[in-house]
This record gives C-alpha cells, structure tokens and sequence, in this order.
C-alpha cells in the first residue's frame, strides 16, 4: 500500500489546521444566517397576519421559526464547512511551493492561518496618527527555518514576506509582559545588514491562538537554529584548535628528526675523522744532532 494519504485524508489534515477562531467564526456566521432568516419569516409572518387579519397565521409561522432557523443554519455550515478547509489545503500546497523554490530544508508547513500583514512604514517607527498605513491580508505559513506570507490575488498569489529564522528575524508581542495571554499583535523586527536598524512589520489575525502559537513556534526554532549554529561554530573552533595542534606537533617531529638527523651525520663525521687520523702514516720524528 502507498504511504501518500489520499485526497480526503489530506482534506481532513487541512481542516485539523484550521484554527479555533475561524471556525467559531463560520458556526457564527451560521447562526446568524438562520437568524436573519427567522427574523424575515417572523416579519412576513406579521405582515400576512396583518392584511388577512388571521392570528393562525401568525402562530404558524412561530412554530415553523425553530424549523426554518436549525434548515438555514445547518445548510451554511454544511456550505461552509468544506470550502474552509479546501482553502487551507490550497494555502499549504502554495506555501510548500514557495518553500522548495526558496530552498527551505524542511517543506513541511509547522503553522498555517490567515493574518493582517502591515509593511514597515520606517526602521522602528510607529505611524503616525494621520496615516493610513497599508494592510494586506495573507497568509502566514511558518517552516522549520523560514516564515513566508503571501496574498491571494485573481492572477494568482503574491509573496509579501519571506525570511528566514534566527539572529535577523527577531519576534515579539504587545502582550511581551504577560505570557499567558494571547497577543493581538505580533512585531516583527527585520534585521539586514545595510541598515542599522531592523525594519519592523506588524502581524494581526482574527485567532489570536494562532498568533500565539506562531510566536511561540518562531521563538522555538529560531533558538534552535542560534544553538546550532552556536554548535557547528564550536565544531569548526575545536576542529581548527586541533588542527593547528596537529600541524605543531608535526613541526616538532620533523625539527626532532632533524636534529636527530644532524647529530648522526655530525658523529659519522668525527668517526672518519678518528678513523682517518689512525690510517695517516706517522712522520720520523728528526735525530738528535751529532756534538
């Protein structure tokens, strides 16, 4: 049997990812159709009960609201509930895209939601009371190195944020002061290397869970990426401290084998040299002179 999952079981992940708030907000939306719908048919209702002046009417139609209300509501849901999910599994194939064209590591999508992206108006400033600083709704997609946004737009989606995780993407709340509470903003400061200051963009959502999570999962791995590199840096010092250590001990080696080398000769030299002056012929020594 092939371990890809089938086109259903996919569907039923991308409703799985589907956070909280969204989908209190379709039941919400459902809800309020069948009350919509109730308050017509009490208001047609009045109007018939009204004109023909017929109390039954009216009663009938009261009786008929619970029935009318539970028909719309459900027919919402049931309208709404696939298109949700479909659109996350969509959302996740394109941000899986954009991933492997980027060169992620992991193509896998950690956290997926849709979000209210402002771009940075200036390098930590906050806008000022008289603009309008321009928000764009995309969606956030978090990977084990990189956080990607993208709009959906009628030619096709459009990438608004790509970074990657670690020292220049720093990441905090306007609830930074009380970590239990889930925050309605989230600040993201971009650092780069022509600038001085990071630049800084701002994030909202309408699940505020899910922002949470994601500032909580971009902290988690933007830790682990700081510790590995922390770790591959203490590699490569340890492995150059053992290197030149190496190369000092081959130095010493091969100054000992020279001296060794030179002692040797040095001796072989005073061996001939005795050697020599034992074969060298003795001169006469001169005879006494005669008186």
């Amino acid at each position: 049997m092939s371990d890809v999952p089938s086109v259903n079981e996919q569907i039923a992940q991308a409703w799985s990812r589907v956070p909280a708030g969204e989908r209190r907000e379709l039941a919400t939306r459902a809800n309020l159709k069948g009350a919509q719908a109730c308050l017509l048919a009490l208001l047609f209702g009045t109007t018939l009960a009204f004109c023909f002046k017929e109390n039954t009417i009216l009663l009938g139609m009261l009786a008929l609201l619970p029935v009318l209300y539970q028909v719309v509501a459900t027919r919402e849901w049931i309208e709404g509930k696939p298109r949700l999910p479909i659109s996350y599994f969509v959302a996740e194939k394109a941000a899986a895209q954009y991933a492997r064209h980027y060169n992620t590591a992991d193509a896998s999508v950690k956290v997926l939601f849709k979000g209210i992206v402002t771009p940075p108006t200036g390098a930590m400033q906050e806008p000022s009371p008289g603009d309008s600083p321009k928000k764009v709704s995309v969606w956030v997609a978090l990977f084990g190195d990189r956080l990607i946004m993208f709009s959906e737009h009628p030619e096709g989606a459009r990438l608004e944020f790509l970074q990657s995780l670690g020292e220049q993407l720093i990441v905090s709340s306007d609830t930074a002061g009380d970590p239990d509470m889930a925050p309605d903003i989230i600040f993201l400061d971009v650092r780069s290397t022509d600038v001085d200051e990071p630049t800084r963009w701002t994030l909202q959502s309408i699940c505020p869970q899910a922002l949470a999570t994601c500032l909580r999962k971009v902290q988690f791995y933007s830790e682990q990426i700081r510790a590995e590199k922390q770790r591959r840096a203490a590699l490569a010092a340890e492995k150059a401290r053992l290197e030149q250590e190496r190369l000092e001990l081959r130095r010493q080696e091969l100054l000992r084998i020279e001296e060794e080398r030179q002692a040797h000769e040095l001796a072989k030299r005073q061996q001939l040299n005795e050697e020599l002056a034992e074969k060298a012929p003795t001169k006469p020594e001169p005879a006494a002179p005669h008186p």
